[in-house]
Order: structure tokens, then C-alpha cells, then sequence
């Protein structure tokens, strides 16, 4: 009585024509005792559909629906829309084509476009029908409009087998073009550069969309016409330390060779050579001592690339293409990828910042897990304290890069100087103490080491007027660009001269701890020296060699 099958209004139609009506009174007065008929469909329906492209010329298909199964003998549209948005195509194009629709081959197509604003088509059968839906022609436009405007597609008339179909307008709207592709570190790297910033014909796009993201990928919106396209990038500047500065030194006396990249990235000044020169700035710059690594302004601290550099052999001077040109649009433009070279960073071991793209590893300055990491020391006014630094595994040793924080109000860092293992061994270093609260050492070999144990000492003396403790912590201690195992040793505090110093010879000697003892035990008065028993004995250990 009630069947689970969907049944169509041509069901029952058919339905009908071999069952006759009940002779006898019947619910619903027929044989299927549904209580109901389907309700019978709304006939033809054409439509247009939405569409948006940045393309000089588009194609837009009209659809028909035809739910009765209905044999089409022909059809009559008439389309209105923008002119000052689309047009239809002129010849030799057609304006309009039954090409590649269900009517191809068996059915005759007239249009007239010479009405602005409007196109009409006359359809009919070429003695063949067909009686199904889909699309029945194809609309050929071109653009005319700039970026953002739009025009509705209406139908003035919808006319199937002389019957009124049902219509539903489309429309059209003119966008900009894509330029997109990717930026990667440089090879043989497979890391690839987040946060560069994309410029398009001289103009930096605003980010989102400007900016590249984790897996250096970009796209951006462009107009039609031809385009440039370049990239520049300001943050991320790790990956500098003094191995770079040694494996220049090396490449100058003929001991490394460098690929095109690296010797981009050499020209750490951008002179377009590569000299010792070029080795000292990054080592200042390790320290801190530098906040660029060249003149230019605003400071280059990346370079991209748009094509892979295979030959460089007719280098110096260090030329090189920075931007994509030509590009030319419509249609849009994929593939348009650039190679960031971080300046100074020859080794290869820059990483992006693991704070902006959290999947990928970087290479951050960090206490690491080893002994002796932190260290108290007690800073007594008038004293100076060397601080030893231990390399705890043996290791070759091309470059060293320190980093210790410590209290500045408590303490002021004064040098860093090479020693035990280091010392005499003709390493370069520069020191970094312009930072507040923190020292920075970087060094680069001259006969390379192979050892364990003390590399450098700091030496610090006191910024307070009475005993204090305070906390040294090694934050950063990479031997080869690796962290390793590094710790504090002993601290040997010995006196300033001006403070200990009270016989006023310029000299410290047995005189100064007489001096100091009869000024605490009351035999000398008006005392000018500063003494006290610490003193006295840290003067006495001075003098016994302990």
C-alpha cells in the first residue's frame, strides 16, 4: 500500500495508462492506494552559473534541465548583461557554439550580438532530437572590466519548444590573477624560507598574503599586464657564527671551496668579492659588535635568487639576478620561486625560527644538559675574577661561540682572552660586551686544536660595594656550529692594583699587606687605603703564588 520507492511524476503517468480506475469504490479512487500523485515537475529550466576569472576571455555554459524527458525542437534565449564589464567575442571566434554540449552535430545555431548589452541565440533541430538535459551551448565573452567589477547574466527571453522555461541568472565578475611559487634555502639544503616578504613591481604585498608561509610558499593577486617580481627578508638572522669566518679564511688561502651560494654569501660588505675583510665582519657580528654586516640601507641581511646558479667561474665581481620580470598575465603564473641565501652563512646551517614555524627545527642559543652550566661566583669590590671556560669532550676545534649571561648590576665583563688549550695557538676572537648582561666570544682557528679543557677565561670585576653572590650561566657554547659540552671552572679572584695598593708605589707587594694589616688593627691611622682582612690574605695568596 505505501511502496519504499521513490516513483516521478512520468511514472505515474505511465502507470496510469495501463492501470484503469477501480469500478468500485477504492481509497483514492486507483490501484496504488498511495493516497497522493507526485507533484509534476516544473517543466524546462535554464540557467547561467556564477563565475569569477582574470582571464582576457572566458567561456560561460547554459545549462538546460529538462525533467519531462522532452523532445527539443528549439529554443529561443535572449541574454542581457554589462557591456562596459564583457563582450561577446568577435570573429574569427564565435561569440556563441554548440561545440561540446549535448546539441553538437544535430542541431543549428543563429546568434545576432550587435545589440549592446545582449546576445540572442536561436536554436533548432536539424531533423535529430534530443530529449535529455545538460548543457546546450557555450557563451564566448571577452573581458573588459578591471578588477572587481562584476555584471549579471539575465535572461530577456527563455523560450523551449514555444513554452516559457524557467530561468536562473548568472554572473560574472572580473578578479585579479594569481602569481604564486616558493622560496627554499639554498642548496643542497631542503629547508625551505618562511616570512619573506614578496614584492610585486616594486611594492612589498601586504601579508598575509605578501609574507611566505612555513613551507615558503607565496600567492599573491596581480592585474592583467606584465609583472616583476622580487623577495626580501629581514628576520630569521641566525645561522652566523665564527666557522664561517674560518671557512673564508680557508677558501682565501685555497683550503675550501666555495658553490655559487656560498660565495654569495660570503660577500658578507656586497663589493662583489670575497676577502679577509669579509671574515673579520662576521666575526664581529657574532659578538654583537656589529648590527649589519655591510653599508647598505637599509641592511641586506638576505639575498634571493630567481634561478639556479650552476656557473660562477667568471666571478669576482659577484653578480647575480634578484628579481623575476616579465611576467605577464593572464593567464595566472605558478612556478615563479626564488633561493634565499642568509649573508655571511657559508657553512649551510641556517634554520628558520622555531617561535614562528613551530614544525621546524632551529638552531637557538640554549643551556644544555652538561656539567657546570651555571656557576656561583662571589664578586668582592676591588677584586677582578677570571672565569675559566671548559671544553668537557675532546674535540677539533675550528670555531668556538660562547655565550654567558650574568648579573649586571652585580657585575661588569671586562674580556675574554684564549687560554689553556687555546692559548698561543694563534686563534682569532672577538668579544662582545656591548649587551648588558651578557659576554659573547667567537673564535676561529688558525692551526686547528684537537683537545679538551680550558679554552678561554672571562674576566670580571665587581659593580657592588659589598660581598655579593651571584649566578654565571653558559648559555650558548658551540664548537663548529655544534653545541657541546662546555662548563665553568674554578674562579681565580685576585686584587685590582688601584684597590690594593696602599703604599702608593704603584706596585702591590708585602708593603701593601703590612700597610693593610696595621690599617685594621689600629697602628696606622688616616688610613687612604681601602683595607680589609680578605684583602690583606687575597694580597698574601698573590704573593705566595697560591
Amino acid at each position: 500500500v505505501q511502496g519504499d520507492a521513490p516513483w516521478t511524476y512520468t511514472d505515474y503517468q505511465n502507470s496510469m495508462k495501463g492501470y484503469a480506475n477501480s469500478p468500485w469504490p477504492r481509497f483514492k479512487q486507483n490501484n496504488f492506494n498511495t493516497g497522493h500523485r507526485p507533484k509534476k515537475p516544473p517543466g524546462f529550466v535554464i540557467s547561467l552559473p556564477d563565475v569569477s576569472s582574470c582571464d582576457k576571455s572566458f567561456s560561460i555554459p547554459i545549462t538546460l534541465d529538462n525533467p519531462d524527458s522532452q523532445s527539443l525542437r528549439g529554443i529561443d534565449l535572449t541574454i542581457t548583461f554589462d557591456s562596459s564589464v564583457i563582450s561577446p567575442k568577435n570573429l574569427p571566434e564565435e561569440a556563441a557554439t554548440l561545440t561540446g554540449g549535448i546539441l553538437q552535430g544535430n542541431y543549428s545555431l543563429n546568434y545576432n550580438k550587435d545589440v549592446s548589452g545582449q546576445i540572442i541565440l536561436s536554436i533548432y533541430t536539424n531533423g535529430t532530437t534530443v530529449n535529455t538535459g545538460g548543457i546546450i551551448a557555450y557563451l564566448n565573452f571577452d573581458v573588459k572590466g578591471a578588477v572587481g567589477s562584476t555584471t549579471k547574466l539575465n535572461f530577456a527571453q527563455s523560450l523551449v519548444n514555444s513554452t516559457q522555461a524557467t530561468t536562473k541568472a548568472g554572473s560574472f565578475t572580473v578578479i585579479g590573477c594569481k602569481i604564486s611559487g616558493n622560496v627554499i634555502y639554498y642548496p643542497p639544503s631542503t629547508r625551505y624560507v618562511p616570512n619573506a616578504q614578496i614584492i610585486l613591481d616594486g611594492t612589498p604585498v601586504s601579508p598575509p598574503d605578501g609574507n611566505t608561509d612555513c613551507g615558503g610558499n607565496y600567492t599573491i593577486t596581480a592585474s592583467a599586464g606584465t609583472h616583476k617580481v622580487s623577495a626580501s627578508k629581514s628576520t630569521d638572522l641566525g645561522g652566523i657564527s665564527g666557522l664561517d669566518a674560518y671557512d673564508i679564511s680557508m677558501y682565501m688561502i685555497g683550503k675550501k671551496v666555495f658553490n655559487c651560494y656560498q660565495k654569495i654569501a660570503a660577500d658578507v660588505n656586497r663589493d662583489g668579492m670575497i676577502t679577509s675583510e669579509d671574515a673579520g665582519i662576521i666575526r664581529e657580528y657574532a659578538v654583537k659588535n656589529r648590527s649589519c654586516m655591510n653599508n647598505s640601507t637599509p641592511c641586506v641581511e638576505w639575498v634571493f635568487i630567481p634561478y639556479p646558479i650552476t656557473d660562477c667561474s667568471g666571478w669576482p665581481p659577484i653578480t647575480y639576478p634578484t628579481e623575476r620580470s616579465g611576467i605577464t598575465i593572464p593567464p595566472s603564473a605558478t612556478g615563479q620561486d626564488f633561493i634565499g641565501i642568509r649573508i655571511g652563512d657559508v657553512t649551510g646551517n641556517w634554520a628558520p625560527d622555531s617561535a614562528t614555524c613551530p614544525a621546524t627545527r632551529s638552531k637557538r642559543s640554549r643551556i644544555e644538559t652538561r656539567d657546570n652550566a651555571t656557576y656561583t661566583l662571589t664578586a668582592n669590590p676591588g677584586f677582578t675574577c677570571k672565569v675559566p671556560i671548559l671544553l668537557n669532550d675532546s674535540s677539533e676545534i675550528r670555531s668556538l661561540d660562547i655565550t654567558v649571561e650574568f648579573d649586571s648590576s652585580v657585575l661588569t665583563a671586562k674580556s675574554v682572552t684564549p687560554s689553556g688549550i687555546l692559548n698561543g695557538k694563534g686563534y682569532a676572537i672577538s668579544t662582545g660586551l656591548s649587551v648588558a648582561g651578557k659576554v659573547f666570544a667567537s673564535m676561529s682557528a688558525g692551526s686547528v686544536v684537537t683537545d679538551k679543557g680550558e679554552v678561554v677565561y672571562i674576566s670580571f670585576t665587581p659593580s657592588v660595594t659589598t660581598q655579593t653572590d651571584t649566578i654565571l650561566k653558559l648559555t650558548q657554547f658551540d664548537v663548529n656550529e655544534t653545541a657541546l659540552s662546555g662548563a665553568f671552572g674554578n674562579a681565580v679572584c685576585v686584587p685590582q692594583p688601584s684597590a690594593s695598593d696602599c703604599s702608593g708605589d704603584t706596585k702591590i707587594g708585602l708593603k701593601d699587606a703590612v700597610y693593610g694589616l696595621q690599617c685594621i688593627s689600629g697602628l696606622r691611622q688616616n688610613c687612604t687605603c681601602n683595607a680589609d682582612l680578605a684583602k690583606v690574605i687575597q694580597v698574601l695568596r698573590v704573593l705566595s703564588g697560591l
